[in-house]
Order: C-alpha cells, then sequence, then structure tokens
C-alpha cells in the first residue's frame, strides 16, 4: 500500500464521518416535534376565518393580508430557486404588514370601544349587539396575530434574517445620514 492510497483512504474516512455527522444535524434541524409550520399555517386560517366576522362592522382588511400569507407559507417548499427567493421576499413584506395589522388594531380597538360602547348610543340601538360581537372578535383576533407573529419569527428563520438586515440597513442608512451631516457642517 503506497502513501497516496493511505492518505486517500484516510480522506475518505474523513469525509465518510463528516457526511454523516452533517446528515445527523439536518435530521435534528428538519424534526419538528410540535410541527410549527402547521401551527402558523392553522393561525392565518384562524385569523381569516374571524375575520370574516368581523366584516358585519368594519372593513376589515385582515382577511386578505392572511388568506394571501397562507398561500406564500404553503409554497415556502418550492424546488424552483428564482420562485423561492420571489416567496422569501413576499414572506418579509408580509411579516412587515403582520406587525402593521397588529399597530393599527391596536389603536382601532380602544377607539372603537369607547365609542361604540358610549352613551351616544342608546342602550336598545339595533346595531349594539353587532357591535359589541365584531369588538370581542377584533380582540380574539389582535390575540390571535400576536401569537401567529410570534410563531413566524421564531420558526421561519427567512423572516427573522431579514428583518435583522431591514434593520442593519436602516441603522447603516441613519449612521450614513447622521455622519454626512456632521462632515458636512
Amino acid at each position: 500500500m503506497c502513501i497516496r492510497d493511505s492518505i486517500n483512504a484516510d480522506y475518505m474516512g474523513k469525509l465518510g464521518q463528516y457526511m454523516n455527522s452533517y446528515q445527523q444535524q439536518e435530521a435534528q434541524h428538519t424534526e419538528d416535534p410540535v410541527n410549527f409550520d402547521k401551527h402558523i399555517k392553522i393561525s392565518f386560517l384562524i385569523i381569516c376565518a374571524i375575520s370574516v366576522l368581523t366584516c358585519f362592522a368594519r372593513p376589515d382588511y385582515n382577511l386578505p393580508i392572511f388568506a394571501f400569507a397562507y398561500l406564500f407559507w404553503l409554497e415556502d417548499k418550492t424546488s424552483d430557486a428564482k420562485q423561492r427567493q420571489t416567496v422569501n421576499n413576499q414572506k418579509i413584506r408580509f411579516f412587515a404588514l403582520f406587525i402593521f395589522s397588529i399597530i393599527v388594531d391596536a389603536i382601532w380597538i380602544p377607539i372603537m370601544w369607547r365609542y361604540w360602547l358610549s352613551s351616544e348610543f342608546p342602550k336598545n340601538y339595533w346595531e349594539s349587539g353587532i357591535h359589541k360581537f365584531v369588538l370581542i372578535c377584533s380582540g380574539t383576533n389582535f390575540f390571535v396575530k400576536i401569537i401567529s407573529i410570534f410563531l413566524v419569527y421564531t420558526k421561519d428563520e427567512i423572516v427573522k434574517k431579514g428583518i435583522k438586515d431591514v434593520g442593519e440597513q436602516l441603522k447603516a442608512f441613519f449612521t450614513c445620514s447622521v455622519d454626512t451631516r456632521l462632515h458636512s457642517a
């Protein structure tokens, strides 16, 4: 046996060990005992269902946002690289819309709660039941959205990386703007 053969055998043995450890690591990362992907999609569908009910007294934007988000999260397993990149970019945009919708709901619910349940409406006003129902559904939707945003951020590495990249870009933009203003003065 020559030196080259022993080096090749040693190299192949180490390569085999590396591949086995890599496959074990991949198996650990792909195992999802709780199946968060399924929970994310179910939370999107719950938000859509509640949004259908809130449309009685509120022009609700949650239905189209979370219905399209559900479809994008279904396309997560595509094999086409270009289509996958498009889906990943859209996921990051949808996550930003989720955050925006939470902010809008945090403003809308207290304002409408105070207005609809105020003394301006008589006790037996014909829409008072619908208003109370919509407020309860909107509050429930608000909490389900918080849970789904938490699940998306903790489970989806693409969204987490995209949010960090956006934060770094904003930091660089504002740092550059401040530095430019300081140097020009």
